[in-house]
């Protein structure tokens, strides 16, 4: 069964008048038999079909709609006219650094990547060891991904591409970028996805890698299919005797380029189409003879310039008509000058009103004192918080009806923050918790950072259902925050967090 049809895909560009002009502007060039378009094909009738497995190559030179193509496969765009049917998950890499944020750090787009493949944050974080160990990027992973070179965010890219597994994998010219050792490491792993069942395709200028790697070929020039085959040494020995000027390619008759081209057209616009030289190698056409569906907005419209002046002129009709309809119903046309007077009046009563009664807000409001989030004021010496209060973070966890922040099983913090400022002073913190089971572990860590620097910390086992870190001292100025972290098996339950300033 094949996982990936393409059938006399074609893909037109347009461009010309109808994207840097006005209605204005178009009206009269249309009127006088002055607007025109050009049509470019990028690709024309490429047609194969690969299955499960299967890895392709594709040459060409530069501009011959390899990117194109390989868009119109990975689903960025339609063709123009035939088809491309897929089966399964595709993962394509058509830009370097293309999916990524340049101020996000590399895990942060390591996780960013994945979203927008589709995959979940726990196979994520199941993956994520093995993406950067790939990628060779393991004193790298909180540097801002800009300021990678060229050939670390390639290697990114490739590593999260081919280890999250899709069933598709596309390529375009990423393997040969980044150091031998690199190039050599990404075969390896093409042959280990192709053995894994993947089918993938690969767009490269090495003819070596191609005759290595790929189970068939695809050759593209000027966007027309040359061959496509499972022959790979045979069409490579032929590309090559084609860029060392020793063969030619056969120039194709016009006709037969029209007859191509009408077969993939749907029969009522191959009908109305007169095409000509010019619309085989992307030259000039008039309106009537290209552009009929092309220009979006336009697709009615443009075939005869007299509905534009009617609808023109309908315009014109209907706003005098609005006009004319709300100088007859406007709110004050039957409003005597007395009247008129004590509305103004009463208005102006309720405005005054309404700013009083803001003003009073406002002054409420100011005199409410800021207290810091998480530790008590200065006028109190306890104070405690729970997990459903804001500013509290967590993961690997979820809160039940009772409000506890239970865990999930999985090792790491399952609560975190609030952010907040420091209140001077000598503090006694206090876990309340209760642990439901445990495995190879009965020891989590509570702990206090501040500045992001751990401060301070306290184990709790699963004999106890509190634990108290003594003597914390905290300065003002820093940022702070307290931390619980589980290991795995452990499922624990948060109730509280006691903060009680001894000094």
């Amino acid at each position: 069964m094949s996982v990936l049809e393409v059938n006399n895909a074609s893909i037109r560009y347009m461009t010309g008048d109808f994207k840097d002009i006005g209605l204005k502007e178009y009206v009269t060039r249309r009127m006088t038999h002055n607007y025109s378009v050009t049509e470019f094909w990028a690709d024309r009738n490429v047609s194969f079909s690969l299955k499960k497995g299967d890895m392709l190559g594709i040459i060409g030179s530069n501009g011959a709609g390899k990117s194109t193509l390989l868009k119109a496969i990975a689903g960025i765009m339609e063709p123009t006219y035939g088809s491309v049917r897929r089966e399964g998950s595709i993962a394509a890499l058509l830009e370097l650094g293309s999916g990524f944020d340049g101020d996000l750090t590399v895990r942060e787009n390591t996780y960013l990547r994945g979203a927008m493949l589709g995959y979940t944050r726990k196979f994520m974080d199941d993956t994520y060891d093995s993406i950067i160990e790939f990628a060779e990027l393991e004193d790298f992973q909180d540097r801002p991904f800009k300021q990678l070179s060229s050939g670390m965010q390639s290697r990114l890219a490739f590593s999260i591409a081919s280890l999250v597994r899709p069933d598709i994998l596309i390529l375009d010219e990423v393997l040969s970028v980044g150091d031998g050792a690199f190039r050599k490491k990404s075969e390896e792993k093409m042959k280990e996805i192709i053995r894994g069942g993947a089918t993938t395709i690969l767009v490269s200028h090495s003819l070596d890698q191609v005759r290595e790697m790929c189970t068939k070929i695809l050759w593209l020039h000027k966007g027309e299919q040359i061959a496509f085959g499972e022959d790979v040494q045979g069409i490579c020995d032929q590309y090559e005797a084609f860029l060392a000027g020793k063969i030619e390619l056969p120039k194709r008759p016009v006709q037969e380029v029209k007859e191509e081209i009408k077969d993939v057209v749907p029969e009522g616009e191959a009908e109305s189409r007169e095409d000509t030289d010019e619309t085989a190698s992307g030259g000039q056409m008039s309106f009537k003879e290209e552009v009929r569906d092309e220009a979006s907005g336009f697709k009615d419209y443009l075939s005869r310039s007299r509905k534009w002046i009617l609808a023109s002129l309908l315009v014109l009709i209907g706003a005098y008509s609005a006009w004319l309809i709300y100088l007859e119903l406007r709110p004050d046309r039957d409003i005597t000058a007395e009247d008129r007077v004590v509305q103004e009046v009463v208005e102006d009563q309720i405005t005054a009103e309404d700013q009083a009664a803001a003003g009073d807000q406002t002054e409420a409001e100011d005199t409410v004192e800021a207290v810091p989030a998480g530790l008590p004021d200065e006028q109190t010496n306890k104070k405690t918080d729970h997990p459903t209060d804001s500013g509290f973070m967590y993961g690997n966890a979820e809160m039940n009806d009772s409000g506890e922040l239970v865990s999930s099983g999985q090792e790491g913090h399952i609560l975190w923050g609030p952010y907040s400022k420091t209140v001077p002073g000598t503090y006694n913190i206090t876990l309340h918790y209760c642990v439901d089971s445990f495995t190879d572990s009965d020891e989590g860590i509570f702990d206090v950072a501040l500045d992001t620097e751990q401060a301070a910390e306290a184990h709790f086992t699963s004999q106890e259902t509190s634990v108290t870190m003594e003597g914390v001292t905290m300065e003002g100025g820093h940022e702070f925050e307290v931390r619980v972290w589980v290991p795995a098996g452990m499922i624990v339950r948060v109730q509280s967090i006691e903060y009680e300033r001894v000094n």
